[in-house]
């Protein structure tokens, strides 16, 4: 039996808010699956290797798109290790949904092995995440990224300055992160940036962001197309905190060579 993820295991280590032992606690059939539509069950959580404050059952939601494979008897018949992101903040929600993985549930059946891989892997992310925060460098294009910030502070300036953000690039990924958090307020709070996706319904993605970290997010997104937590349209500050930490571990452990 296949017991792999579509994704490489550092990323989902990385955007998952909860990595665990879990067991499913929730009477599921196929029938269950709908396609186009989302279901709802329980997973009994006994051991956790990331996330803090997990009650010992959460709620879970699952979406089921034309091209998800579900291995439900694989959920049903073993221990499994699962990779979760915690929207328990958000009022609509109020649950916990897998991480990224093609669209498909990031489990795996439970192993000893994996798990002293996702521990090992933990500790170097820490261990990058730590030294980045206490051992600042200078990174390129750093200066054009603070004129960016003063700038998009100046309720003068703003606006002309919202339409150079198209031009922004991957040279430009490093300064970004290392600037993003920052908690003042924006004097404009609404940003429109092109739609790349293949499948988008519209040529333009619009957001509101409340704070310059929430703006340099939804500029990160645009660029990398990689996405470590929803905080475009502002977030309590708990979200914001993760957000800021993920991208931080995802730029510097791309580039770690073991």
């Amino acid at each position: 039996m296949e017991n792999k993820l579509d994704q490489p295991l550092w990323l989902i280590v990385c955007q998952s808010d909860l990595i665990a032992k879990a067991n499913l606690a929730s009477e599921l059939n196929q029938n269950d699956l709908t396609l186009d539509s989302y279901f709802n069950f329980d997973m009994s959580i006994s051991e956790i290797y990331k996330g803090t404050d997990m009650p010992e059952l959460i709620p879970m939601r699952q979406y089921i798109y034309e091209d998800t494979h579900f291995p439900l008897q694989k959920m049903k018949s073993n221990d499994i290790i699962i990779f979760a992101i915690d929207y328990r903040h958000d009022k609509y929600n109020k649950c916990f949904y897998f991480t990224e993985n093609n669209n498909n549930p990031s489990f795996i059946i439970f192993d000893d092995n994996v798990v002293q891989k996702i521990r090992s892997e933990l500790d170097l992310q820490n261990r990058l995440l730590n030294n980045f925060l206490e051992n600042p460098k200078k990174v390129p294009n750093e200066d054009k990224i603070k004129q960016f910030i003063t700038n998009i502070l100046n309720p003068e300036k703003a606006e002309e300055t919202y339409e150079k953000i198209e031009s922004f690039n991957s040279k430009d990924v490093p300064a970004l992160t290392k600037h993003m958090n920052d908690r003042r307020e924006l004097p404009i709070q609404h940003i429109q940036l092109a739609n790349k996706s293949e499948n988008a319904f519209e040529a333009y993605r619009h957001y509101s962001p409340q704070q310059v970290i929430d703006l340099i997010a939804a500029i990160l997104n645009h660029i990398t197309g990689m996405t470590f937590g929803f905080i475009y349209n502002g977030e309590i500050s708990s979200e914001r905190d993760k957000t800021y930490k993920k991208w931080i571990i995802w730029l510097e452990r791309q580039n770690f060579k073991n």
